[in-house]
């Protein structure tokens, strides 16, 4: 959904994106149209609950009965991080700020002021984290769900600042992490699937996989290799995949998306005829 809209904010006046100004615009622009579809609830409830959406998102979780909204888990779930990737297209708009402001800070020779540079960005740095740890990040969870929207993305603009405060530190990094960012979208989905065991059909999958009772540490590392395993196997057929339905040149992707879309649309179909089509038990 959110790669969705980063393509719709890039797509729309494509030819002024190298425009500062107009970019920063399409920023705002996309942060008051997620503010709108999440946090104005008739406007949430319009765009996710006509009944072709409703069908793909309504949840019923069957340990709370209770829960009416079958919306709620989608709200949730789906906006929990709503903002966070509007500050990531931020960080890219803001990088030729960014770097410029490192360039003046390395060009100081002088000792003293250059060391009063570092402690004011430090220092800056350490209120914030504190500010945030003890007002935000150490809430119970409950509390802490409706702040983390709003907040998720503070934690790493520190880390921003601070892991590239030198040059030596931007002249260094490591492979491990490398590695494993590639395949972090494919471990974070395929947690709820590998790693975890649901509570029941349609389930929470609130439980640990466990394939040899008894024995935590030895089940740990097998169920882990198998998860990392299969993870970074995904993440090769999602380059493939990609490779070959999404073409290169960005004016064709329109046509991919809608070829995508109907086959989505046949593939849907034909799954309703079959199940219609199987006698229940």
């Amino acid at each position: 959904l959110f790669t969705l809209f980063v393509w719709l904010a890039l797509r729309v006046a494509k030819a002024h994106n190298k425009n500062g100004k107009v970019v920063w615009a399409k920023i705002c622009a996309t942060l008051a149209c997620v503010w709108l579809l999440y946090d104005v609830d008739w406007v949430f409830r319009h765009a996710f609950g006509w009944p072709g959406m409703r069908q793909l998102v309504a949840f019923h979780d069957p340990l709370h009965p209770e829960f009416k909204d079958e919306l709620h888990e989608w709200h949730f779930r789906s906006g929990l991080d709503r903002y966070v990737w509007v500050f990531g297209m931020a960080c890219a708009a803001g990088m030729p700020w960014l770097e410029a402001a490192y360039a003046k800070v390395d060009a100081i020779r002088e000792t003293a002021p250059k060391g009063a540079a570092f402690a004011a960005a430090l220092g800056a740095v350490g209120v914030v984290l504190v500010v945030y740890g003890k007002e935000v990040f150490l809430l119970d969870k409950y509390a802490y769900n409706k702040y983390h929207p709003y907040t998720s993305w503070l934690p790493i603009l520190a880390y921003i600042i601070v892991r590239n405060l030198t040059p030596w530190l931007r002249a260094r990094y490591l492979h491990l992490f490398t590695f494993l960012g590639q395949v972090t979208l494919e471990t974070y989905i395929l947690q709820f699937h590998i790693w975890m065991k649901t509570t029941g059909l349609n389930g929470s999958p609130k439980f640990l996989l466990v394939l040899f009772p008894n024995y935590f540490w030895l089940n740990f590392a097998v169920v882990s290799a198998v998860y990392f395993l299969v993870s970074v196997r995904v993440f090769r057929l999602t380059v493939a995949l990609r490779d070959a339905l999404v073409p290169e040149d960005a004016e064709d992707l329109p046509a991919a998306l809608g070829k995508l879309g109907v086959a989505g649309v046949v593939l849907a179909a034909a799954g309703h005829a079959l199940r219609a089509a199987v006698p229940k038990a």
